[in-house]
C-alpha cells in the first residue's frame, strides 16, 4: 500500500488535524516537508501567538495546535524534549490526537507540540509545522510518521518518493508518495544511504567537480580543507533553498574562473558586454541571465565506490528573477557536511527506501556527458 500526497509551494502540503474528535473540531494545516526530521511537529497556538503576535495562527503554515485549557501545552506534567534543525533548536512536548493525512484518518497519532524555539541565526524566522520523513528510532519520544503509518497498515514499507517541478515563482511543487516502490529505469541511479549518527537522509560524496561547457571531463574541486581529502557526507534536505557546501567561496571562485574561460571573447569588447557577477549587500552572488550559458555544471560522485555521477546544471543551482539570477551555493552551516538542498531536488526526483537502505535518483533532464 502507498499514500500519495500533493506537495505545494516550497514543499508544504495540507494536513487536517482533528483536535477534538468528539466535537469534530478540525484545523487545516500546511506542513513543511522535512527529510532531516523524523517526527510530526506542530506549534502550541498559545505560545506561537505570544511570540509572533495575535492572529499569527491564522496562517495555515503556522500549524497551531491547542491543548485543553487556556494556558497552552506547557508548562505541564508532560516531559520536555528538544530537536535540532539547521536554523535553530525547538523544545517540544509529546502529544497524541487524530489526524487526517490524505484520505486516511489516523487515531491516536503521535506528534510533538513546539513550546519554544531558539535561533541565533535569524530572529525573524517563524518555525513552521513540519512533517518529518527521516529514519526514525524506537527510542524516540515521538514515533516517526513512516513507522506510524506502517504499523497501522496504511503503507507497506518505510519509503517515500518525491517528484517535483519548479514553479514560476522559484518554489517547488510536486507529489510526495509514502510507502511506494521505485520503478527502476535505465537512467535510475541506486546509491546506498550513509549510516550516520543523525536521522537525516545521508549519502557519501566522494568528490565534487566542475564540468566545462565545452564537454571536457569534470575537473575535481580541491577544497582548502585538504588536497587529498575530498570526501564529504551529504544530507538530502528538501526544504533548504541552496546547496550548502564547505569552503563554498573557493568553489564559487572556480565556477567563475570556468565561466570566464568559456566566454573566450571573439573580439576585445565582447567580455565587457557580459557582466559575470556582482555581490549583494547580503553576500549573495548575482549573475546575469545571459551568462548562465557559460557557467559549468556541478558534478558530484556519490557512494564510496565513486561509481555514481550526479550533475546539477546552472539553471538548477541559480534562481532567476527577470534578467538577474542568484547563485544558490552558500557556505555550509554544518562543519564538513554538504547539504543537498533545492538545487538537487530540482535536478532529480528521489526515492528513499529505509528497508533496503538505498536512495534512487531519476534525472529530470539529461545533462550531456
Amino acid at each position: 500500500m502507498r499514500l500519495p500526497l500533493l506537495v505545494g509551494e516550497l514543499l508544504h502540503f495540507s494536513l487536517a488535524a482533528v483536535v477534538d474528535p468528539g466535537r469534530g473540531d478540525r484545523t487545516e494545516m500546511s506542513l513543511f516537508l522535512d527529510s532531516g526530521s523524523d517526527k510530526i511537529l506542530l506549534n502550541d497556538g498559545v505560545w506561537y501567538e505570544r511570540k509572533y503576535g495575535m492572529r499569527a495562527c491564522e496562517d495555515a503554515r503556522a500549524a497551531c495546535f491547542y491543548c485543553p485549557g487556556k494556558a497552552g501545552c506547557y508548562p505541564s506534567k508532560l516531559p520536555v524534549f528538544t530537536a535540532d534543525f539547521l536554523d535553530g533548536t525547538v523544545t517540544y512536548v509529546p502529544h497524541t490526537g487524530t489526524v487526517k493525512l490524505g484520505e486516511h484518518v489516523i487515531k491516536d497519532a503521535e506528534f510533538g507540540v513546539i513550546v519554544n524555539y531558539n535561533s541565533s541565526a535569524n530572529a525573524t524566522f517563524r518555525v513552521p509545522g513540519t512533517f518529518g520523513v527521516a529514519r526514525g528510532y524506537r527510542t524516540n519520544p515521538v514515533e516517526s510518521p513512516l513507522a506510524q503509518l506502517r504499523n497501522r497498515g496504511v503503507i507497506s514499507r518505510a519509503s517515500f518518493s518525491l517528484r517535483t517541478e519548479s514553479s514560476e515563482y522559484g518554489g517547488i511543487n510536486g507529489r510526495l508518495t509514502l510507502g511506494d516502490d521505485l520503478e527502476v529505469r535505465p537512467e535510475t541511479q541506486m546509491i546506498p544511504l550513509e549510516l550516520t549518527s543523525t536521522r537525516k537522509v545521508s549519502v557519501s560524496i566522494s568528490s565534487m567537480a566542475l564540468k566545462d561547457v565545452d564537454g571536457k571531463l569534470p575537473r575535481v574541486f580541491r577544497s582548502p580543507r585538504s588536497v587529498r581529502d575530498r570526501s564529504y557526507v551529504g544530507y538530502v534536505a528538501h526544504g533548504v533553498k541552496s546547496l550548502n557546501i564547505p569552503h563554498a567561496e573557493a568553489l564559487i571562485d572556480e565556477i567563475f574562473d570556468h565561466a570566464k574561460r568559456a566566454m573566450d571573447p571573439p573580439s576585445p569588447g565582447h567580455r565587457s558586454e557580459i557582466k559575470l557577477a556582482q555581490r549583494t549587500k547580503k553576500g549573495r552572488w548575482v549573475v546575469s541571465k545571459a551568462s548562465l550559458q557559460y557557467l559549468p555544471t556541478l558534478a558530484l560522485r556519490l557512494g564510496s565506490d565513486e561509481r555514481q555521477l550526479v550533475k546539477i546544471s546552472p539553471t538548477d543551482y541559480t534562481r532567476c528573477k527577470g534578467e538577474r539570477c542568484t547563485l544558490k551555493i552558500v557556505e555550509s552551516k554544518i562543519e564538513d557536511k554538504v547539504v543537498l538542498g533545492a538545487p538537487f531536488i530540482r535536478a532529480y526526483d528521489i526515492h528513499v527506501n529505509f528497508d533496503s537502505n538505498k536512495i534512487g535518483l531519476q534525472p529530470k533532464f539529461t545533462v550531456d556527458s
